[in-house]
């Protein structure tokens, strides 16, 4: 009932090299004060390392709802100016969404994935949001201990019957 967004605040090391830690900290919190505003009371934010972080948006029936709270996250980090002393600081934030964690055997490789898209909008020049459709494959490609392992964890509810089918 989830999709997972990482978000990386655009060449922090710049803002730590120019400006000290102390200057990075700040931006740090107030960074995730603006985010925790632009987040629903359901959706979960964490800091996940550096100067990323990941959240859990709650989906009920809204598919679009992971990109349009990005977007609201993205113009919001944009919009704000950082005080630090006499100096104005602006940032930007590259954002990797994951819509479809349920195509994912483990939340390891679902967060991964949001780790990729994240990657993909860095690659494509920073202060982006990448989210990509997966496509969902409906041949069986698991393989036998991985049925397996679904039976024991009573992750398939039903079994269907299988016709062979003779050339």
């Amino acid at each position: 009932n989830y999709q997972i967004m990482m978000i990386d605040i655009d060449y922090f090391k710049k803002v730590n090299d120019s400006y000290g830690h102390e200057a990075g900290d700040a931006i740090l919190k107030g960074f995730a004060h603006l985010t925790k505003q632009a987040i629903r009371e359901n959706d979960v934010l964490f800091r996940y390392g550096g100067e990323e972080f990941l959240i859990f948006i709650e989906n009920k029936n809204n598919i679009d709802i992971g990109e349009q709270i990005a977007r609201r996250i993205k113009n919001k980090a944009e919009e704000t100016k950082f005080i630090w002393g006499t100096q104005e600081i602006k940032i930007t934030v590259s954002i990797g969404l994951n819509r479809y964690p349920e195509n994912f055997k483990s939340i390891d490789q679902a967060i991964n994935y949001a780790d990729e898209m994240l990657y993909l909008a860095k690659k494509d020049g920073r202060n982006c949001i990448r989210s990509k459709k997966i496509h969902q494959d409906t041949s069986c490609k698991l393989s036998i201990s991985e049925i397996k392992e679904a039976f024991d964890d009573k992750r398939i509810k039903r079994l269907t019957c299988w016709e062979w089918i003779e050339e």
